[in-house]
């Protein structure tokens, strides 16, 4: 179950090994766990100097993005998608579980927030300005089929 850290270095520290969640969402009425991302960058590359921010960063954009067959997207260059996310690296870290009531009918589940995310742009809009939802909706629903568009 992947609970001894040490063992979890291990498999983070094989360069194949893929950074992300397995339920694809399939339990978002009991637990939004997107913090995977905020605990790597605070627990295992601040803290624990498994390996380098550039590293991370990798391994968090352009290598799903190459796996999941999505060009436009994993890397900052001419003709891709501005998705960016701007991070202190002092402070990144993924929060307590948060308990919410946020799905209709009042329904409670836990949320994992970041710390230290100061800024996220999507298609090169703002969508978070100091920690901040900017109110945008600058997404779109990714279709592997049609390129990643």
């Amino acid at each position: 179950m992947n609970y001894e850290e040490e063992h979890v270095g291990v498999l983070l520290a094989r360069p194949e090994s893929l950074i992300a969640l397995s339920d694809a969402g399939a339990h978002v009425s009991v637990l939004c766990d997107a913090g995977y991302a905020t605990h790597l960058l605070g627990r295992w590359v601040r803290e624990r100097g498994l390996f380098g921010w550039e590293e991370a960063v990798r391994r968090l954009s352009a290598m799903p993005a190459a796996i999941y067959g999505i060009p436009e997207r994993g890397l900052l260059a001419r003709g891709r998608v501005a998705d960016v996310v701007c991070f202190d690296p002092t402070r990144v870290a993924a929060r307590a579980p948060e308990k919410v009531h946020d799905f209709p009918g009042g329904a409670a589940r836990y949320v994992v927030r970041a710390e230290g995310v100061e800024h996220v742009l999507i298609r090169g809009e703002e969508f978070m300005a100091r920690g901040e939802w900017t109110g945008a909706h600058p997404g779109a629903v990714l279709d592997g089929a049609a390129g990643g568009r």
